[in-house]
């Protein structure tokens, strides 16, 4: 069984990128939706995913993300991971469980990601970067070489890391367009040229 979790606005990009690789969702996991956004999809309650099946996580939210994919490993179900074949990722990258890759992505060399990262189309990882857990890398940003991006991060649409060591804290936001020079704390909200936090 191939079930894509979540109903929401990621859903259909999640499906379409399985489209692309030639499979087809058999149900869409929702805590709360009724109505599919895929039509003659059924949409079904997170306990009746069966044992065995695979499941691809289209969530958005960081946070959620989280809670689901620990969810799911707590029943021992696979975590499906999806690279859409107009992405680039380089042989020695390292793509973690439940990782969503969209079309023009592009990972250079040494590229890990951990589990459940989102990667938007168009953004683009230099070499030598680590992504942790349930990141969301959005349209058109890009994060220099030897970066190291923490867990449940946002980096906003066109928003840049630059190159060099820098280190972005567990949680935090990184706005559109924002260019990032120096390291960013964990939770911190960061806009601007060069990036400012944002307080109160």
């Amino acid at each position: 069984m191939r079930v894509v979790f979540g109903a929401g606005d990621y859903c259909l990009p999640v499906a379409e990128i399985l489209a692309s690789l030639g499979m087809v969702p058999d149900a869409v996991a929702d805590d709360h939706a009724t109505v599919c956004p895929l039509p003659g999809v059924p949409v079904i309650g997170r306990d009746e995913i069966v044992d065995g099946a695979t499941v691809y996580v289209a969530i958005g939210n960081a946070t959620a993300r989280r809670s689901v994919v620990a969810y799911l490993q707590g029943r021992g179900l696979t975590l499906g991971t999806a690279v859409h074949p107009g992405a680039y990722i380089a042989p020695s990258s390292r793509i973690g469980h439940g990782c969503i890759v969209h079309s023009g992505a592009l990972l250079w060399s040494g590229v890990e990601l951990g589990t459940g990262v989102l990667v938007s189309p168009h953004a683009q990882v230099a070499h030598h970067v680590v992504v942790e857990d349930f990141c969301l890398l959005s349209m058109s940003s890009t994060v220099g070489s030897h970066a190291h991006v923490g867990s449940g991060t946002t980096i906003g649409i066109g928003a840049t890391v630059s190159t060099g060591h820098i280190r972005i804290g567990r949680d935090a936001l990184v706005g559109a367009g924002t260019i990032v020079i120096a390291d960013v704390p964990d939770g911190a909200r960061v806009v601007g040229n060069p990036a400012r936090v944002l307080t109160g």
